[in-house]
Order: structure tokens, then sequence, then C-alpha cells
């Protein structure tokens, strides 16, 4: 690649998949190359088999998810980074994608929540991110409140309990009846 010849180096890594079929950075590096050439699918479809060969590796679903977003598959795209983040729960940017592709799908819960997983994270000590993270995740937190309205799950109003869900029950603290 550096030499500018992805021709060879299609070739070289699709050789080391044939020896190491679960090697997530080759899968990784081949779907890069193919993107780059605007091959979106020949892409997805070396992300698809790579999925089957290493499905834990959280890496290969951001990657995922990014080529989704650059062909328009939003929804899709947003699958991929909740597989990501549930591979890697204490990944800071993997939930600060997640939940700006939420914003941009108008998915407001899902952003709210995983902008406070974000403070969650960074606040518990659990990150070496810049506290100016937390600053901006909690300025979304609190225009994504409003946005949520009723439907935040944690701090929807009382009449959110009506006939609630086990979820929502457990989420937004309703009393067992």
């Amino acid at each position: 690649m550096q030499s500018g010849d992805p021709g060879s180096a299609i070739g070289y890594f699709r050789d080391a998949l044939a020896i190491n079929p679960n090697d997530g950075r080759s899968y990784l590096a081949l779907a890069r190359i193919y993107e780059a050439r605007g091959s979106t699918r020949d892409a997805l479809e070396v992300l698809s088999v790579g999925l089957r060969h290493a499905p834990e590796d959280a890496a290969l679903w951001g990657v995922v998810a990014d080529v989704l977003i650059s062909v328009g598959e939003l929804d899709e795209a947003a699958q991929a980074l909740r597989e990501q983040t549930n591979r890697t729960p204490d990944d800071v940017e993997a939930y600060r994608r997640r939940a700006a592709l939420a914003k941009q799908r108008g998915a407001w819960t899902e952003a709210l929540a995983s902008y406070r997983r974000v403070i969650d994270l960074v606040t518990c000590g659990n990150s070496s991110v810049d506290a100016s993270v937390v600053d901006e995740a909690r300025a979304l937190v609190a225009g994504l409140v409003i946005l949520a309205g009723g439907t935040d799950p944690v701090h929807a109003p009382a009449s959110g309990c009506e006939n609630p869900s086990a979820v929502r029950r457990a989420l937004a603290r309703c009393a067992e009846r």
C-alpha cells in the first residue's frame, strides 16, 4: 500500500487470510483498501467474511459501521456500533460514535444512553480521555433529555409508568403494582 500498489496489497492480504482466516487485522486492511477504491460492496463482503471468522473482533464491527455510514445505511451502521460497544463496553470512543450516529438518526434515547455511558466511563476513572469529553457529553445529555422527553426511560414522567414493560419499570423505577 505504501508503495502505491493496492492490487498487490490485496493479493498479499488474501494470502495472509488463506493462512490464517481468523486474522481480523487482515480483514480490516483489505476492507479499507476496497473502500478507498470506491468498492464498498467488496469492502462489506470482506467484512462479512471477517465477522464469520472473528465475530468478537470489535474493530471489525467499527469498520462495518464506517462503510455502512459511507453508503447511507445508518440503521445498519447503528446496529454495527451496538455490536462494537457490546464487545468493548469500556470503549469511550465507540460510545461517542454510537451517540453521534444516534443523534443523526433522531434516536434520542439511544444517544442519551450512550452519552451517559461516556460520562460514567470517564468519571469512574476507566478511561484516560480528556475531561473536556465529559463536559461535552454532559451538555449533550442536557439537550437530549429535552428532546427525548417522555421517552427517556430513566427520567420519564410518572405517567410513563402506565402499563410499563419490564425494562421501563426497572429503568424508570416504576412502583410495583
